[in-house]
């Protein structure tokens, strides 16, 4: 990874967190560069096409300028050693719930039916 590339990836990684889109301006990548200088837009369009080529972001889009960045991963220079992650604990089983028995689903529909139908009744005849 060359120089230009590294603070290009520098600045999308300060910009935002790696899984979450940003959007930029070509301009504001080109701005802190090792040297100083500023890059073309043709330069800044090569280095991203380089760094979603080896991994490090996804571009969503670009259009006239504006790109729409996802990055992936920092500079293998600037990762700090991980430890080993030990294995996740192993769950205790948990019983299965049992499902609802058929026959209890239809009597208590039947009997809300008929209570509903009774109150019906009751209430045309107390009205006529």
């Amino acid at each position: 990874m060359d120089e230009l590339a590294g603070a290009v990836l520098d600045k999308i990684n300060a910009l935002g967190s790696p899984g979450r889109n940003i959007v930029i301006y070509g301009d504001e990548l080109s701005v802190n560069l090792p040297d100083g200088g500023r890059a073309s837009d043709g330069d800044i369009a090569r280095v991203l096409k380089s760094l979603a080529a080896e991994g490090y972001i996804d571009i969503k889009y670009s259009c006239g300028g504006i790109y729409c960045l996802t990055p992936l991963k920092s500079r293998p220079e600037s990762l700090p050693p991980t430890p080993p992650t030990p294995p996740p604990p192993a769950q205790a089983a948990t019983p299965t719930q049992k499902s609802p028995n058929i026959f209890m689903i239809f009597l208590c529909s039947f009997l809300g039916s008929a209570l509903a139908g009774a109150i019906f009744t009751v209430i045309n005849l107390c009205l006529c």
